[in-house]
This record gives structure tokens, C-alpha cells and sequence, in this order.
């Protein structure tokens, strides 16, 4: 795969990713990890060779139901201009209970009890810190429960308190799921 054809940034890459294992992916930056990362989203359908999810290639995966097995956690959340609640949800409907714990676990309960749920979050999160978004990701995947958690340097711009917080709320997203 590369970003041009004359460019290439990955090639001969072959690995297995077993169900319930935990695995990571090193390597200097630039290397490619956030790359292969993106491709096992499916962020890019033009690559040669074959991804494979279980027995069917990746591109003939509805987006849907793709969408449905995995979730990322990235160093930089996007956060949209609207509601603590609706940036947790993605506008979808969740009975209250299973929001409330998805923001418990999360680590959220204190932002919800400062501001409410109906906060506005702002232009890409402006009105939140690092930390507060990345709990508002973690909340996004608690909520969805897939069987693949993708974490992209989900702690690398927090302070070491921040880093300590968000790594302990992720901690037990990833036990009995492959990540």
C-alpha cells in the first residue's frame, strides 16, 4: 500500500490476528503502524494483496457491519459540535441506563456532573481537554462492545496523569476482545 504509487508504505506484510489476543504493532515513527491501522478500518479500499476478516476480504464487508465488529481509539478524537451525549451516542439511540454506565466506566461521571449531558463540546472538542475527549471515545466503544478494539497512540499527547486515567478506563475494555 502506499499513498502514491511510486511511494510505497507498506509491502510484504503478513500477519494473523487471533480472536480474544492482544497484540502491538512497534515500529519508528513513520513506519507505517497508524497505515496498517487505517487499512484494517478500512480507511483505504485501493491496496494490493488481501486483508482478511476471518474468511472474507475486507473490501466485500459492508461498511455496516465492519463498523459494527471494530472500533478505534485514536490519539486525536474527533468531537463534534454538539452534545456530551449525542458526541457519545453518534446520534444513535441507547437506552439511558446502558449511556449512563458506558459513561461511568468511561470516567466521564465527573465532566456529567460538572456540566450535564447537554454541554455543547464545541468546534472538534474545543470546550474539552485531551483527556475529556479521549473518555468520550472510550465511552463511543463501550456503547458499541465489538469483538475488535484498534487503540492508535490513544494516550501519546496526555500528561502522565491524563495517560494513567485513560489507561486504566481502557484496561478493561480489552479483556475477552482482540485489540
Amino acid at each position: 500500500y502506499g499513498y502514491a504509487p511510486e511511494k510505497l508504505v507498506l509491502q510484504n506484510i503478513n500477519c494473523t490476528f487471533e480472536l480474544g489476543k492482544k497484540y502491538a504493532i512497534v515500529g519508528a515513527s513513520g513506519s507505517g503502524k497508524s497505515t496498517l491501522l487505517n487499512l484494517l478500518m478500512a480507511s483505504h479500499q485501493k491496496y494490493d494483496g488481501s486483508i482478511y476478516y476471518d474468511d472474507m476480504e475486507l473490501r466485500q464487508i459492508n461498511s455496516g457491519t465492519l463498523y459494527e465488529m471494530e472500533s478505534i481509539i485514536q490519539q486525536n478524537v474527533f468531537v463534534f459540535n454538539a452534545t456530551i451525549k449525542d458526541n457519545i451516542t453518534m446520534f444513535s439511540d441507547f437506552p439511558e441506563e446502558q449511556i449512563n454506565e458506558a459513561i461511568r466506566l468511561s470516567g466521564l461521571w465527573e465532566l456529567i456532573t460538572e456540566k450535564g449531558t447537554d454541554y455543547l463540546c464545541g468546534e472538534n472538542g474545543s470546550g474539552l481537554s485531551g483527556g475529556e475527549k479521549q473518555r468520550i471515545s472510550i465511552a463511543r466503544v463501550r456503547l458499541k462492545d465489538p469483538a475488535v478494539i484498534i487503540f492508535d497512540e490513544a494516550t501519546a499527547s496526555l500528561d502522565s496523569i491524563s495517560e494513567k486515567a485513560i489507561q486504566d478506563a481502557i484496561d478493561p475494555l480489552i479483556d475477552e476482545r482482540t485489540s
